[in-house]
Formats: C-alpha cells, sequence, structure tokens
C-alpha cells in the first residue's frame, strides 16, 4: 500500500496552533493483479492514441519489477540499470504495434526483458543451459507441489538476492518472473517457451535450493548468537 497526502479535514479548535505541521493521508490499498493488468491494457491504448504521458505511468509501474529481473539474470547492478533502460526503449518504440489480446502487457514486456538478458548473457558467454534431463526426471516421478518461498524475517533483501544468483538460469528466470511479476505457471511458461508442468519442476527445485541454503545460514545464525549471549 502507498500513502498519498490528502487535503485536511475540519480540525478541531485546539488542534489550529498545529495545522502547519499536521499531514492528512489516505492509504490506498495496491491493485489486485488482474486491476492492474486492465489498468496497463487502457493505458496502452491511450498510449496508442498519442498520450505519451500514460507510457510514463507504465514506467513507474513496472520500472522496479524489470530491474529486479534484471539484477538477478545479469548479476551487475550497472548492467541491470543499463538494460532496463533499453528495454523501456524497446518497448517505447515497439508499443504502437503491441495488440490487446489474451496476454497482459506484463507478459509482453517481460518477453522483451527476457530476450534482451539473454543477449546480453549470450555476448559475455554465460548463457548456462538447464539439465532437461534432470527436468524429465523429475516430471516423471510426477509434477512436485508448489513451494512457498521461505521469507525468515533474519534473512535481508541482500542475502536472498546473493542466494538467488547462484541458481541455474532457468531457476532465476522462473523464481523473478514468478516473485517479482507474480506471473502464474502458464504466464511464465509463455515468457520462457516452457510448459507449466517444466516451470512447475524448475520452481520446486529453486526454492528447494533457496530453503537449504537459508536453512543453513540461519542454523549459523542461531549458533553465532547463542555464542554472543553465552
Amino acid at each position: 500500500a502507498v500513502l498519498v497526502e490528502v487535503e485536511a479535514p475540519p480540525l478541531p479548535e485546539g488542534l489550529h496552533p498545529y495545522a502547519d505541521v499536521l499531514i492528512f493521508v489516505e492509504r490506498l490499498e495496491p491493485p489486485s493483479q488482474r486491476a492492474e493488468d486492465l489498468d496497463s491494457g487502457r493505458l496502452v491504448v491511450s498510449f496508442q492514441a498519442g498520450d505519451r504521458e500514460a507510457f510514463s505511468t507504465l514506467y513507474m509501474r513496472y520500472y522496479d519489477r524489470v530491474y529486479s529481473y534484471m539484477r538477478v539474470m545479469l548479476k551487475d547492478a550497472y548492467d541491470a540499470e543499463d538494460g532496463t533502460q533499453q528495454v523501456f526503449t524497446k518497448a517505447f518504440e515497439s508499443l504502437p504495434n503491441f495488440e490487446l489480446r489474451d496476454k497482459p502487457m506484463r507478459a509482453w514486456l517481460f518477453a522483451i526483458v527476457r530476450n534482451h538478458a539473454l543477449g546480453e548473457l549470450r555476448k559475455r558467454g554465460r548463457v548456462e543451459l538447464e539439465d532437461q534431463e534432470e527436468i524429465d526426471r523429475l516430471l516423471a516421478r510426477g509434477v512436485p507441489q508448489e513451494p512457498e518461498l521461505p521469507t525468515p524475517g533474519w534473512i535481508s533483501d541482500r542475502d536472498l538476492l546473493l542466494f538467488a544468483e547462484r541458481l541455474p538460469l532457468a531457476q532465476r528466470q522462473v523464481l523473478t518472473l514468478r516473485y517479482a511479476m507474480d506471473m502464474n505457471n502458464r504466464e511464465v511458461g509463455e515468457v520462457l517457451d516452457r510448459s507449466p508442468s517444466e516451470v512447475r519442476v524448475l520452481h520446486f527445485r529453486a526454492v528447494s535450493f533457496l530453503r537449504e541454503r537459508m536453512e543453513a545460514v540461519g542454523r549459523g545464525e542461531r549458533r553465532r548468537t547463542a555464542l554472543l549471549n553465552g
């Protein structure tokens, strides 16, 4: 949720001396993903009709999520920032030809993001191949249950990012699209050109790895705290 400053209501007489220092705000709950997709679609139509300010709204809405994806994929803050700007430049140039159909605008945008990130990785010779045989083996055993990404209070965002950077490329992509863009398995599969079942397996493997690493760090943290308290 965000807080937006609003006009002050009529104040009791006793508060008049403090009127200049009081700030009144309204809490705006974040829209549901469906509502956001509909609003983004409306902004796309406005942009295509000539309203260039509509793109500014889309830019502000998706900037952090695009940057987060690029940061996880490229593992460098400068490259991620530069890549994010290039992605939005490509989106600005391509948006006039975008057609709203059964895919939300964010899925279209992240297809651009993914292609740009993969292009940068290929230039650096850093594209890692996911072990398809391992994915097929897990699929043969049955699609695993959807795991939840653990987020213990003691771990920082920086630590979580460092853990995610150790994942194979496909797992990093799935994890970022699932949590940064709130995409379901079908939507992630459309962006990555994989089946929903394969996405589910990749998600399972990524979260399992992160859970193991965080549990190991948590045990170390508890031992360190015990020593300090002892």
